[in-house]
């Protein structure tokens, strides 16, 4: 095994991190895609639902952060609001997890068309 690269005291790079994240990353892209082809069919018929590994809710929009190198929600909701022909006008994030998704509420905290939701045990 090669060496770790400690980024935070949480979060490291090390040997196959680099597939492992884009595997992540292009599973919502695809999921989102998919889903804005649906709708585009047949308005209101569109969910995209992803559980992936490697997580990413604590990215934020300049710093890796918890275990989180970069954000995929992030990625598709951009995805869905700027970079498709079929694009979305609003956007919802909800983020169910033991930790609050600080990383996508930084990034989306001043935009009017994400809303961000992270339901998340007490600390």
């Amino acid at each position: 095994m090669g060496k770790r690269i400690f980024l935070t005291p949480e979060t490291f790079i090390e040997p196959g991190a680099k597939k492992a994240w884009e595997s992540s990353a292009g599973t919502v892209l695809t999921a989102t895609r998919d889903s804005l082809k649906q709708f585009s069919k047949t308005p209101g018929s569109s969910l995209s639902i992803c559980w992936t590994r490697p997580g990413s809710h604590h990215a934020e929009t300049s710093r890796a952060g918890g275990t989180c190198l970069i954000n995929n929600l992030a990625i598709g909701a951009r995805e869905c609001l700027y970079n498709h022909r079929l694009k979305a006008d609003r956007i919802a994030i909800l983020d169910i997890d033991a930790h609050h998704g600080n990383g996508t509420q930084e990034i989306f905290y001043s935009e009017p068309d994400v809303l961000t939701v992270s339901i998340h045990q007490e600390p």
